[in-house]
């Protein structure tokens, strides 16, 4: 009985479910909830539950395959799962290429804001704000806006927490400018837009934000008849399936609908 019992389930699917239900909750920890870690928590649990039942699964398709409705059910759903798959992958190539746009070096750094815990920027949002300081290190003439609007409970303005943490690492008020209207990454770009003509600033942007989040901010950018460039920041291993999913989202909200 226990030799039937271990045939029936797929350990290397199990332990690969469970390991990837971890990754998906560790950001949870850090008040990160999102599409992302939610798709991908749910994904991993029915993996895990095909893993565990995989016999019986496997045996209930074969036997429903070539049958009228069940049959179209399975294709269907077959289907569906190949589109996702094929989406995934061209998704994942134009991420990888939004990082690869040079920027301008006489140019205006924008910083796109993201999770704030309390009044400090979250993990995330200090490996963006590093990465500008350190361009802004590098070309001492460049200003810098910083980006965001959202305000969670208890929560500090986005960009008011990402103006204190560029000030106390050194970089003089004068060169920068916070832009707090915007609750999008489009209007991340719109809003930054205004500052940058307002006040007679370079017209071409700098774009600093996650990897993942280059090729939608860089689209969007230009949408707007904005030339930009990207300074990418790394995104930390336990982060990346969660935002790549919610990002995957974002890239097809944006293709449908445009915002």
């Amino acid at each position: 009985m226990k030799h039937t019992d271990r045939k029936q389930q797929n350990i290397p699917l199990i332990i690969t479910a469970a390991a990837a239900m971890i990754v998906f909750l560790i950001p949870a920890f850090y008040s990160i909830i999102n599409i992302g870690n939610v798709t991908g928590f749910a994904a991993s649990a029915l993996l895990m539950l095909y893993g565990i039942f995989y016999t019986t699964v496997n045996d209930w398709i074969r036997q429903h395959w070539y049958r009228k409705y069940y049959g179209l059910l399975l294709r269907a759903v077959l289907l569906v799962i190949c589109v996702f798959a094929v989406l995934a992958v061209i998704l994942g190539v134009l991420m990888i290429r939004g990082t690869d746009r040079t920027p301008n070096e006489d140019s205006t750094v924008v910083v796109l804001a993201c999770d704030v815990l309390g009044d400090e920027p979250g993990p995330m949002l200090k490996e963006r704000l590093d990465a500008a300081y350190e361009w802004l290190e590098g070309h001492p003439d460049t200003v810098c806006i910083v980006s965001g609007g959202w305000q969670e409970p208890g929560d500090a303005v986005e960009a008011d927490a990402m103006y204190r943490y560029l000030l106390k690492k050194g970089i003089p008020e004068d060169r920068l400018y916070a832009e707090s209207r915007s609750k999008s990454t489009f209007e991340n770009m719109l809003y930054s837009k205004e500052i940058i003509e307002d006040n007679d600033l370079e017209p071409v942007m700098t774009i600093v934000t996650s990897d993942f989040h280059e090729y939608r901010s860089i689209a969007m950018a230009e949408s707007l008849g904005i030339e930009a460039g990207s300074y990418p920041s790394h995104t930390a291993w336990w982060l990346q399936p969660t935002y790549f999913i919610r990002e995957c989202a974002g890239i097809l909200y944006w293709w449908l609908f445009g915002c």
